[in-house]
C-alpha cells in the first residue's frame, strides 16, 4: 500500500516513532500518544518548573521594582520622557531590566524551537513542557507589566 502522506510527514514519524496510521475503521492508533504522556508525566519535577519559570518572574521583580526606584528618585510618577533619578544605580538597574526584557523577548523562539525538537524524542521529551511553562511565563510577565501605573509604562517603553 503506497503511502498518502506527505514526505516531512513520514520523516518526523520515522524519527519520533509516532505512528499517525489508521488500524482499523473504528478509530486511530492511540497507544504510543497514551505513551508520549505518560512519558511526560514521569520526568517532571517542581524543581525543574521552578527553573524555567524563575527568569520570566525575576525580571517582573525587576521591572516593579525600578518602577518603585523610580517614584521614590523623583517624588511622583514620571510626567516627561527621559525624566528619571541621575544616579549610577538608578541607570545600573534601567539597564540591567532593560537589557534582561531584550534576552527574554529572544530567548523565546529559541527556546519555543528547542521545546518542539524535544517533543519527537523520547528521553527529552519532559524538556518540552519545560520550554512551554518558560515561554508562557515570560508572555505572562509581558502582560503583567502593564499593571504598573501607565506613566511609567509611557516612561519604559520611550
Amino acid at each position: 500500500m503506497k503511502s498518502t502522506s506527505p514526505l516531512w510527514l513520514t520523516s518526523i514519524t520515522r524519527i519520533s516513532g509516532f505512528s499517525f496510521r489508521r488500524v482499523s475503521g473504528d478509530g486511530c492508533d492511540t497507544t504510543r500518544w497514551k505513551g508520549f504522556v505518560v512519558n511526560l508525566r514521569e520526568s517532571l519535577s517542581r524543581k525543574g518548573m521552578g527553573y524555567s519559570v524563575s527568569l520570566p518572574l525575576l525580571w517582573l521583580g525587576l521591572y516593579f521594582s525600578l518602577a518603585i526606584h523610580l517614584r521614590l528618585g523623583l517624588g511622583h510618577w514620571p510626567t516627561a520622557i527621559g525624566q528619571g533619578p541621575e544616579t549610577l544605580l538608578f541607570s545600573i538597574h534601567q539597564e540591567v531590566t532593560w537589557e534582561l526584557m531584550v534576552f527574554i523577548a529572544r530567548s523565546v523562539f529559541a527556546i519555543s524551537a528547542f521545546g518542539l525538537i524535544c517533543a519527537f524524542f523520547g528521553n527529552w521529551r519532559h524538556y518540552s513542557v519545560y520550554a512551554l511553562s518558560y515561554c508562557i511565563a515570560a508572555f505572562a510577565a509581558y502582560l503583567l507589566m502593564n499593571m504598573a501605573p501607565s506613566s511609567f509604562v509611557y516612561w519604559w517603553w520611550d
